[in-house]
């Protein structure tokens, strides 16, 4: 009996199986002489760097575009980004802030609501709504 191609993959690479792609790596390591087969180290920049002198340059200027602070930093822009939004900050209207709303913003925020729904419904308009219309056309 003849497998299809889904079948025959299901069969020959179980959970724990190395793939096609790393096989030919690991076998291009040992035809070179090489013969362990953790990953070599990448010549990359490092990805560390002074978070505390992110927050400061944050601290002392919000009005920074996301490209000054990493020629600050003398660090990749996409890194800072990354940074900025693991600490939960985002740049809104020109100023870097916290995008992540504390309790006391929420507060805020359902106060200044409540007063635009109530100032909405003692100036009738409410009532503007074409729903509203339709439902009040037979009480006319």
């Amino acid at each position: 009996m003849l497998l299809k191609q889904p079948e025959t993959s299901a069969i020959l690479y179980e959970e724990g199986v190395i793939g096609e792609s790393t096989a030919r790596k690991w076998f291009a390591k040992f035809k070179n002489g090489y013969f362990d087969v953790d990953d070599m180290p990448r010549s990359r920049r490092s990805f560390e760097f002074d978070v505390e002198h992110l927050k400061a340059l944050l601290k002392e200027d919000g009005l920074q575009t996301s490209y000054e602070i990493p020629r600050k930093i003398n660090s990749d822009h996409k890194m800072i980004l990354n940074y900025l939004h693991s600490m939960g900050v985002a740049e809104k209207f020109g100023v870097w802030m916290l995008h992540v709303l504390n309790e006391n913003c929420k507060g805020k925020c359902l106060q200044i609501d409540s007063l635009h729904l109530a100032h909405h419904r003692a100036t009738d308009g409410h009532k503007s709504h074409l729903l509203y219309r339709i439902a009040k056309k037979d009480e006319k």
